[in-house]
């Protein structure tokens, strides 16, 4: 049930993405635009805008596809000295973080913040990604769904087994990509590149 849930947050995610800019080009592409806005200047300002916005969160600060990684992955021997560690997923004794008002928050905020930046870079000048992204925003909205269960769980153990916060992450990245790019085939490749195995993604 979760994961449908997580399907149609990534789907409602994709309709706000098309929708949005959709009419951010439009504008962009008016001739008064054009004329007012170089595309050099716009470029800059693009650049200026998502690193002032990317700095000040550690998930946003990383490369993205390190950050994706790091969501994805469990907190197991060692986890606490790596990237997962650094970035608040896990904790120096490599158990998961708790669910903290800090941790979901930052969550959050990366998915909303990277969302925005593909919004307003995606049809500009430069050359601008649209997987990573998305699979970035998906991942930060999963592995916050996941984090939250998992908290759940300990108290009340609503579920038999364990909550892997990271396959919620793999989850949500695959529902937001989906979403947005409307792939099927394609996906199951992507997903399973990104994760290395068959587990999750049959």
């Amino acid at each position: 049930l979760v994961f449908a849930l997580l399907g149609a947050v990534g789907g409602l995610v994709g309709v706000v993405f098309n929708a949005v800019n959709v009419r951010w080009s439009a504008l962009r592409m008016k001739p008064a635009f054009r004329k007012r806005v170089h595309p050099l200047t716009e470029v800059t300002c693009i650049a200026l805008f998502t690193l002032l916005t990317s700095f000040p969160l550690g998930l946003t600060r990383n490369l993205s596809a390190d950050s994706i990684h790091a969501m994805f992955e469990s907190c197991d021997k060692g986890s606490g000295q790596q990237l997962r560690g650094h970035l608040g997923l896990c904790t120096k004794d490599d158990h998961y973080a708790p669910a903290s008002q800090a941790l979901l928050l930052e969550l959050g905020l990366a998915a909303v913040i990277r969302l925005m930046q593909t919004i307003l870079t995606f049809g500009s000048p430069c050359p601008a990604g649209l997987f990573v992204p998305s699979l970035f925003t998906g991942a930060s909205i999963g592995r916050l769904v996941g984090t939250l269960l998992q908290a759940a769980n300990e108290n009340h153990r609503y579920f038999p087994r364990d909550v892997e916060p990271g396959v919620y992450s793999m989850v949500g990245a695959a529902a937001v990509l989906g979403g947005v790019c409307r792939v099927t085939i394609s996906l199951v490749a992507i997903m399973l590149e990104l994760t290395g195995g068959m587990t999750y993604i049959v």
